[in-house]
């Protein structure tokens, strides 16, 4: 089973957070079309607190997974900030994945500190 997973901002209200998923989500389909999509893939959403963590963990497969498809989304209407990412979930991507917390996900749960 495939997965393919979507990180965003844990600061973002839940709307702004579900409208990004599907962004990114539709333009990674669009920009990858070499990568199937089968009808039992997955799709995994996770958040990490804020902008900052979200490019450094976009930079971080950008140079220890230069292969594996991604695609990346900034919001216009937020100054171009970026706001999600998807990515195909390879053996490295899910280890490094593992200790993000769901989207949305109670703060309880959440296994990365909120931010400040």
């Amino acid at each position: 089973m495939n997965r393919l997973y979507i990180i965003t901002r844990a600061n973002l209200s839940p709307g702004l957070m579900l409208a990004q998923t599907g962004h990114v989500s539709r333009k990674f389909t669009r920009l990858h079309p070499e990568v199937p999509v089968e009808q039992d893939e997955n799709l995994v959403v996770l958040a990490v607190p804020d902008e900052r963590d979200l490019d450094e963990l976009l930079l971080w497969f950008a140079w220890e997974c230069p292969l594996v498809p991604r695609e990346s989304f900034r919001e216009p209407d937020l100054g171009d900030s970026l706001t999600a990412f998807a990515i195909v979930g390879t053996p490295t991507v899910r280890k490094r994945l593992a200790a993000l917390p769901l989207a949305l996900a109670e703060p309880s749960a959440r296994a990365v500190p909120d931010a400040a």
